[in-house]
């Protein structure tokens, strides 16, 4: 059975930035997954926003010192006053 955690934080992220983190070690034998949760990070109401948003991508995984390991990359995509957002990156990490 699989376990899922939270590995890393930004807490906060400017306009149109992209932010990255290289993660690691993963060994050959365990399947790994990411996923992102996304929070304004301003005072403005969240109806102020015509859009909360981030995109998630994926370096490719490469051969570290101690295993493998890959970059995740967020790019803040939020319109509106203050886009401003925090993003908690979770794993969802199996032995396969």
């Amino acid at each position: 059975m699989g376990a899922v955690a939270e590995v890393f934080r930004w807490n906060s992220i400017a306009p149109d930035a992209t932010v990255g983190v290289f993660i690691h070690p993963y060994q050959a034998n365990e399947f790994v997954a990411f996923s992102i949760n996304v929070a304004l990070a301003a005072n403005e109401p969240s109806g102020a926003y015509s859009r909360i948003a981030a995109q998630q991508s994926e370096g490719l995984t490469q051969i570290h010192v101690d295993g493998l390991a890959r970059t995740i990359w967020v790019e803040n995509q939020t319109v509106g006053p203050q886009p401003y957002i925090s993003v908690g990156l979770m794993r969802f990490r199996q032995s396969v």
